[in-house]
């Protein structure tokens, strides 16, 4: 557990804070998800600290007392000989003409390899650990008895192998920049789908496809809103309806809307004040001469007035249908019981249309609304509004991508944070968190790429797959860091043996698991729905970025970061006269300048010699001392 401890708990704080996030989504199934699955995170932490490990030190204590012959026989430790072997091995896996190879166990569990008269000598006997006597006497013999442990022996020896040569092949200059030129080119198309992300809502994907809601809906996009899009605009302050110039504001608002690019046009506007101006004009039963214009009408005096003009133009049966885009109230100014029935137009209402294909899609519907709107606000003095049956989903589309950015951005340094706690180091800090935020784009950016489009669900997937983002580079380079604290104990080992060590510790438990989660959640792609889909596509990709930056992106990385360190140690400091350079302390116990160092040697004299020439003098070559040297 203390190698382990601190790796589970950085995994089940991201956790829990990823699906914390999701739960605050306004979908109901997405925060009934997050919240079970935050509560089963944080069950399972509680139980691994105590049953499971209370029941690992029984059954350990059990086995111990009742197989003693099953512990003896298992695989010798020892501890490391060579540099290129990681801990708990011995040389390299490479055989020699002629002779056997044998295979052990190290405590790291990578198998160690050696000669027969290495290992003889390694242990001071003339025979392995495998043939040393059992409790009865008897000598058993170095080969593995049985088939399971003939398939251990072999996969031991083809999986030790294979990390060998992964990790020479990963501390290689040649493909560390390959690597590299790969992950450049990654973060490129990431970023280009990323960049290029739209934001859309389609009501159809919280529907099972056999759903016959789904068909309603792909009528109404295909036959009604390419071709008569509605708009209703709500006059709250019309003002005094006998004043010419507010009647002319009222025409004017409706022809602002008549003139949009995407409007059907004059006939597709429902306005009862063009029907009240002709019933005015034409009114036959009114005994003054006809009037000419509404102006004139207008005019007249209040008090001789016989009857309300609008009241009865509501009474009309070919206009009794406008009584439901007006409202009427008692004017507060009559004087005597005559006038009492005087109604005052208190607001009103008319709609208008537009078409276009594209408003078959829901972002293009979002912008014309945008245009509605502005036009609406253009007249503050009548307190326009406008209406669409669709408007309060379409107003979460121009807030999605903000609050994407905005959850994202706060997620990855929540994630930061937690990695702060638990790693110190300033390299490893920096790779694994590099690691997170590219994994982050990586989803984004080919989500974008596959056609997903940014709804309310995708947001939320993504967002909660920043947390799971963290495992496999946290366990990384974790185990990466505390390799080193071994160095500052007197131990020296290059970043091959620490690769081999890290990924032998944690990097086949980590592939493990990320392959064991796409099992599970490769059954999401059976369910006929958009939301258990994106899940799953989501959680894919996460896992297998987050694999590819573990097991590949992450131990390149430190190895070019050591060597760039390694350089900086080995650059010589020029004293007066006197250049100091770096010695490396062999295994002897001998000091030897490195061919690098000798190659530096040789380039400072020819550049003092340049410099002395060209001076027109003659001197001696400056001194080369070593550190040790110098320190005498």
């Amino acid at each position: 557990m203390v190698d382990t401890g601190a790796s589970i708990t950085i995994t089940t704080l991201t956790n829990v804070l990823a699906f914390a996030i999701g739960a605050l989504t306004p979908t109901p199934e997405i925060q009934l998800f997050s919240i079970g699955n935050a509560a089963a995170i944080v069950v399972v932490y509680i139980y691994q600290w105590t049953v499971f490990g209370s029941a690992m030190a029984i059954f350990g204590r059990w086995e111990f007392r009742t197989h003693p012959a099953a512990i003896a026989e298992t695989p010798s430790i020892s501890t490391p000989s060579s540099p290129v072997s990681s801990i708990g091995t011995s040389s390299a896996l490479e055989e020699d003409n002629g002779r056997c190879w044998h295979f052990e166990t190290g405590d790291s569990g990578i198998v160690k390899g050696g000669t027969s008269s290495s290992l003889s000598s390694e242990s001071g006997e003339g025979t392995t650990a495998d043939s040393a006597p059992d409790a009865h006497g008897r000598r058993r013999s170095g080969r593995p008895r049985g088939i399971c442990h003939a398939f251990r022996h072999t996969a031991r020896i083809i999986c030790s192998r294979l990390l060998y040569y992964y990790c020479r092949a990963l501390t290689n200059t040649a493909c560390a920049v390959v690597v590299m030129m790969l992950l450049t080119a990654y973060l490129y198309i990431s970023i280009f789908g990323l960049l290029n992300i739209r934001a859309e809502l389609r009501p159809e994907q919280l529907f099972l496809r056999s759903s016959d809601v789904i068909e309603l809906l792909h009528l109404r996009n295909e036959y009604i809103m390419p071709f008569y899009a509605v708009c209703m605009v709500f006059v709250n302050k019309p003002g005094n309806f006998s004043d010419l110039v507010q009647r002319q504001r009222w025409h004017s608002l409706v022809s602002d809307f008549e003139g949009l690019p995407s409007s059907v046009g004059r006939f597709s506007t429902k306005f009862w004040l063009r029907d009240y101006e002709q019933f005015v004009e034409q009114d036959p039963e009114d005994a003054a001469p006809p009037l000419n214009d509404l102006a004139a009408f207008e005019g007249i005096p209040l008090t001789e007035r016989k009857r309300n003009e609008l009241a009865e133009f509501l009474q009309w049966p070919e206009f009794q249908f406008w009584n439901g885009f007006l409202r009427l109230e008692p004017s507060s100014n009559t004087t005597s019981f005559a006038n009492s029935s005087e109604l005052v137009l208190s607001r009103f209402f008319f709609t208008t249309a537009s078409y276009g294909t594209e408003l078959r899609e829901w972002s293009k519907r979002e912008l014309l609304l945008g245009q509605w709107r502005r036009v609406a606000d253009s007249y503050p003095e009548l307190e326009v509004s406008v209406y669409e049956d669709d408007a309060k989903f379409l107003d979460l589309i121009p807030t999605m991508i903000p609050q994407t950015i905005q959850s994202s951005a706060c997620t990855l340094l929540c994630m930061f944070l937690v990695c702060l706690l638990f790693m110190t180091n300033p390299g490893a800090l920096l790779v694994s968190n590099f690691a997170i935020f590219s994994t982050c784009i990586g989803v984004f950016g080919i989500q974008s790429l596959l056609g997903t489009l940014l709804d309310p669900i995708f947001m939320s997937a993504a967002i909660m797959s920043i947390g799971f983002s963290v495992d496999i580079p946290a366990h990384i380079a974790y185990h990466f860091y505390k390799t080193s604290v071994g160095e500052k104990a007197g131990t020296s080992l290059d970043v091959e043996q620490r690769l081999m060590d890290c990924l032998a510790t944690i990097g086949f438990p980590v592939l493990e698991a990320g392959l064991s989660t796409l099992i599970c959640t490769s059954s999401l792609f059976f369910v006929d729905l958009h939301m258990a889909r994106v899940f799953a596509r989501t959680m894919t990709l996460v896992v297998a970025i987050g694999l590819l930056h573990g097991l590949l992106v992450i131990p390149v990385m430190f190895s070019l970061c050591n060597t760039i360190w390694r350089r900086e140690r080995q650059r010589p400091t020029v004293t007066g006269h006197a250049v100091i350079w770096p010695t490396t302390v062999l295994e002897n116990g001998h000091s030897s300048a490195t061919e690098e160092t000798k190659h530096h040697r040789q380039s400072e004299r020819r550049r003092r010699s340049i410099l002395l020439t060209r001076k027109g003098s003659i001197g001696v070559p400056p001194t080369i001392l070593t550190v040790n040297q110098c320190d005498r």
